[in-house]
Parts: C-alpha cells; sequence; structure tokens
C-alpha cells in the first residue's frame, strides 16, 4: 500500500473518531438533563404543613416558622349580649350591644348615652334664723334633685331687721337687693347679662382630622360663665355624610365629626297639669319637647288640699223616734269624718193622771 493511501486512511480513522466523541457527549447531555427534570418533577416539597385551628381572627395557619400558609376562612364570632347602663342624672350611660365572647371583638359597638341632667325640685329652707329689730335673720334656699335627691344650688338670704330703717342696694347677678344697714336682702339676684360669644380652646381641622373649639358666652357685669358649646370644625378633605340637626345638635357628618350650622332647638308642648284634691296630690303645667320629649319645665308636685271639715247638725231623739249625734263631713268632697250615731227614743214617761 503506498504511503498516500495510508494517510488518508488514517486521517479517516482520526475524523471518525471525532464524530463519535462529540455524539456521545450530546446523548449524555440529553440524559443528564431528563434524569434534572425528572429529579425536579419528583422533588418533595420542603415540609408537611402543621395546622394551627382557625379563629375568629384569622383562618387555619401553618404553625412551622417562615411558612405562614393558610387554608379556609376565618371562624364568625360568637356574639355575646352586652348589658345597656342607664344614664342617670350625672354620669353617661351606654345602649345594650354584642362582642364576641371568644375574641372580644366588637360586633354591635355600644353607643354612649348623654347624662339625663339634674331635675329640680321646689326651693325649701334651711336653717332659718328669725329676724328681730335690730338684728337681721337668715335662710338657706336650696333646690334639690326630684331624681337621685342631690344639692343642686344653696343660696344663703338675710332677713332685714325688723326696725331698721333700710337703704336699699340695687340687685345684681350674684346678690338681691340689700340693705346697707342690717345687710337685709330683699327678692333674688338678678339675670345676668350676656356678652358677646368667644371662642376659646381652638384646634384647627385638617385635611383628615376634624378641629374643634368651645362657643362661651360669659356675664358682662360679674364675668360668670353662662354657657359652653363645643362647636367641632369639619376636616378639610372630607367626603362628608351628613346626619340632620337634631334639637340638641346641629347637622354633623358621621365620618369626621364635623359641625355645620346650629341646632334646631326644642319645640315646646305644654304638659297639663292636674289639680290637687282632698286626698291626691296634683301636678303642675309642664313644658316639654315635642319632638325629643326632653323636660324642659318639670312638673311640681301639688301637695293633698285636706279635708275641709262641715259640722252635720244632729236631731234629738224624743219618746217614738230615735236621734242623731253629731258628725262631720268634708264640705269639698262630702267624705264622712265623724259618723253620725243614732240615739235610741226615750220611750214615754208615764204620768198618773
Amino acid at each position: 500500500m503506498s504511503s498516500v493511501m495510508k494517510k488518508i486512511l488514517l486521517l479517516s480513522l482520526v475524523l471518525l473518531l471525532m464524530f463519535t466523541i462529540v455524539a456521545c457527549n450530546d446523548t449524555a447531555d440529553d440524559v443528564n438533563d431528563d434524569a434534572t427534570i425528572k429529579d425536579s418533577e419528583l422533588k418533595e416539597p420542603e415540609h408537611t404543613h402543621k395546622w394551627a385551628d382557625a379563629t375568629c381572627a384569622a383562618p387555619k395557619t401553618c404553625k412551622i416558622e417562615g411558612c405562614g400558609a393558610t387554608e379556609g376562612e376565618p371562624l364568625p364570632h360568637t356574639a355575646m349580649l352586652v348589658p345597656a347602663k342607664d344614664a342617670t342624672c350625672t354620669e353617661t350611660g351606654l345602649t345594650a350591644g354584642t362582642k364576641c365572647s371568644v375574641c372580644g371583638a366588637d360586633i354591635v359597638a355600644q353607643v354612649e348615652i348623654p347624662a339625663l341632667g339634674h331635675i329640680p325640685a321646689e326651693a325649701v329652707r334651711e336653717n332659718e334664723v328669725a329676724a328681730t329689730e335690730t338684728e337681721a335673720g337668715r335662710y338657706d334656699l336650696v333646690v334639690y334633685c326630684l331624681a337621685c335627691d342631690e344639692e343642686i344650688s344653696r343660696t344663703t338670704f338675710i332677713i332685714p331687721a325688723t326696725a331698721c330703717e333700710h337703704e336699699w342696694v340695687d340687685a345684681t347677678c350674684t346678690a338681691p337687693k340689700t340693705c346697707s344697714k342690717c345687710g337685709g336682702m330683699d327678692g333674688t339676684v338678678a339675670a345676668h347679662t350676656p356678652a358677646e360669644a368667644v371662642r376659646e380652646n381652638e384646634v384647627s381641622a385638617t385635611e383628615t382630622e376634624a378641629g374643634s373649639y368651645d362657643l362661651v358666652v360669659y356675664c358682662s357685669v360679674c364675668n360668670a360663665e353662662i354657657s359652653r358649646e363645643t362647636i367641632i370644625v369639619p376636616a378639610t378633605g372630607c367626603e362628608h355624610e351628613w346626619v340632620n340637626a337634631t334639637c340638641t345638635a346641629p347637622k354633623t357628618c358621621s365620618k369626621c365629626g364635623g359641625m355645620e350650622g346650629g341646632a334646631l332647638g326644642h319645640t315646646e308642648e305644654v304638659v297639663a297639669g292636674t289639680a290637687a284634691t282632698c286626698t291626691e296630690a296634683g301636678l303642675t303645667a309642664g313644658v316639654k319637647c315635642s319632638v325629643c320629649n326632653e323636660v324642659l319645665v318639670a312638673q311640681e308636685v301639688i301637695p293633698a288640699t285636706g279635708h275641709t271639715e262641715e259640722v252635720v247638725a244632729g236631731t234629738a231623739a224624743t219618746c217614738t223616734e230615735t236621734g242623731l249625734t253629731e258628725g262631720k263631713k268634708c264640705s269639698v268632697c262630702n267624705t264622712i269624718l265623724v259618723a253620725q250615731e243614732v240615739i235610741p227614743a226615750t220611750g214615754h214617761t208615764e204620768e198618773v193622771v
């Protein structure tokens, strides 16, 4: 075989060997890729979830740290009644509500009921000291609450000395007409003179938060505070949802609490009184609001008048007819107060003729 042929044969063998090696490598890569896919398909999860039971606040949740997987929905709340609390003269109350007995969340929130305020009874005198010719007397005029008996006000009045030639000083907001010589008082204090309302405790509104201020009226004479009303200023960026004004509150936004305008004021309705009788107390006329039923002028008790005695004359018994003792009755209602008793007939008195 010639040398040329040997070289060609050798070159062919080398090329065949190279193609074989490349083909084997490609096949190995394909096998490795298939193995990788199969491994990924067969790969097991990182862990098996350990579930914590669902609650009112969260669904079933995996307890393994860093997992946080959930399943299902939270449980419904278990409603429990929260009883109402009555308002008193001085303390606010609460409407009934409901909350969850498991997690304590409010389901129906309780709403605050404003304190009722005292109901003044008729003023009574206490600690009376009679005046003499030279010395003034005194007494306390006290007003208690009809509902709770708490003392609402106490004013001390000086009774003029009986022999004093009084020199009177006019009544003011804080004192009735007063004698400069003996200190005696006459009448009651004068009404306050309201000054122009002023703003106090101002808090500016923001886009998201309501502001507020107190609108205060003082007496221009003695500077006593006559009234104070807190006004809520609407948040500047709130899309207001207005609740209509009532007797005691202006139009109010349910979202930010802002107020606009003024309260409507009460609509007065007379509550008829009842006359006292001999045995039953009566009531003075009063005034209430026909819209919200707030008592504006409380009715006061009129004591029973008691019976008015009238003598019922008796009749003397005779020989053949019974008589009656003297009795008493009420001249107003005719109730018998002292019943008449029968006096037996005396019978004949025999006399010999």
